[in-house]
């Protein structure tokens, strides 16, 4: 259809189209189905491949190509959606639970040590409380901003809930980030700005 000839206009002039077709044949069963992504465009297509008798008898090949690229947007927005927490954008709980074991596989693996680190928040009650709750957010999400910028955890940093949060040291980077350079950074970089001031906090730290 037009759509597709406006996404495949460069391949289908210079004859490149049957060869990229061929690709995600050769990758499914057949009578079967395929999904694949053109980078060229950013879109990802559907290939469903039938083998058929046309009503002549002469043996034929039927493909069908669909453009499902709001398919898989939607499917990553829902798998986002399940794994971070909504209020701060860090990970959370369920996607720890997964990513742990691998971090610990990987460690056994590669005969590394990982490291995680436990941070509870004290008298957090007390800013939503005595200031409101929209102002504990706001709390939050200072936190979670600051433990994002610490070298080697920017990626796995996780809210557990409430006040909670919790840190993975993945074991490529254990030599880098110990136990001392994160408690300094966090007490220098997060419970010591003006919206969090005075809060302490208790942390622990273990290794795997």
């Amino acid at each position: 259809n037009d759509k597709l000839q406006r996404q495949f206009v460069m391949e289908l002039q210079d004859g490149s189209f049957p060869r990229l077709l061929q690709e995600a044949m050769d990758k499914m069963e057949p009578n079967g189905t395929h999904e694949f992504y053109h980078a060229d465009v950013e879109h990802w297509y559907n290939v469903v491949y039938r083998e058929m008798a046309w009503v002549d008898g002469r043996h034929a090949n039927l493909y069908v190509l669909r453009d499902i690229t709001d398919a898989k947007e939607y499917e990553k927005k829902l798998a986002l959606q399940s794994q971070t927490d909504y209020l701060t954008g860090l990970y959370n709980r369920t996607c720890l639970e997964r990513e742990l074991e691998k971090y610990i596989e990987e460690a056994k693996r590669t005969e590394q040590r990982g490291a995680l680190l436990y941070l509870d928040l004290d008298d957090f009650r007390r800013i939503n409380d005595g200031l409101g709750h929209q102002y504990g957010d706001e709390v939050l999400k200072s936190i979670s901003e600051s433990l994002q910028k610490i070298d080697g955890i920017q990626k796995t940093c996780y809210r557990m809930g409430g006040d909670e949060f919790v840190m993975v040291v993945p074991p490529r980077y254990f030599g880098v980030v110990n136990e001392g350079v994160m408690y300094a950074h966090l007490i220098k970089n997060i419970l010591n700005v003006p919206t969090v001031h005075g809060m302490g906090a208790d942390g622990r730290f273990g290794e795997f």
